[in-house]
């Protein structure tokens, strides 16, 4: 019953920052007004997960890039009530473009995230994976090199008995 609106990035003088407004989805109203990366971030993507950590609210995960250093970024904080602020941080060789939510693709209670992201290094797509609460698991799939990863999406087994499949969809100019 909420949906997210994100306004443009607004810039002053000395700090950035990317707001975002969680409102209910029938009356309009406000409901919480957010700021994430509050300077020298470009925000990328963001996504509504499940409650990571246990305090009974979904969250709010924003991927973003760091522009001093270029290392990618994921903050989370609660949809409503006390922010619980975390970041988890990826690898600094990423060019990032979408976050997903992978549900719990290891079995330990915890959701996944998955960031679509190019390498800088070899040019190659890759999907970063890690958890989004406690331990951080990193998983990096690799696909094609020299082709351009356009969007990505989880197929999720409706009987439980496959992992998530992730799916990249790329564009690459004829040979």
């Amino acid at each position: 019953r909420f949906r997210i609106s994100s306004t443009r990035t607004t810039t002053s003088r000395s700090t950035s920052r990317s707001p975002a407004s969680i409102r209910d989805s029938s009356t309009g109203a406000t409901l919480k007004d957010m700021t994430f990366l509050t300077s020298g971030y470009r925000v990328v993507d963001a996504m509504v997960i499940g409650d990571e950590d246990g305090d009974g609210v979904r969250e709010l995960a924003v991927l973003a890039i760091r522009v001093s250093d270029l290392r990618t970024y994921v903050q989370i904080k609660n949809i409503a009530g006390a922010d619980n602020t975390r970041s988890i941080v990826f690898s600094t060789d990423l060019t990032p473009m979408r976050l997903k939510d992978l549900g719990d693709s290891d079995g330990n209670g915890v959701t996944d995230l998955a960031v679509l992201a190019v390498r800088e290094t070899d040019l190659r797509a890759v999907v970063e994976i890690r958890n989004a609460f406690g331990e951080a698991l990193k998983r990096t799939v690799q696909f094609e090199a020299l082709a351009s990863p356009l969007d990505m999406d989880v197929l999720v087994d409706p009987l439980g008995i496959d992992p998530p499949r992730i799916t990249v969809m790329m564009f690459r100019w004829p040979d």
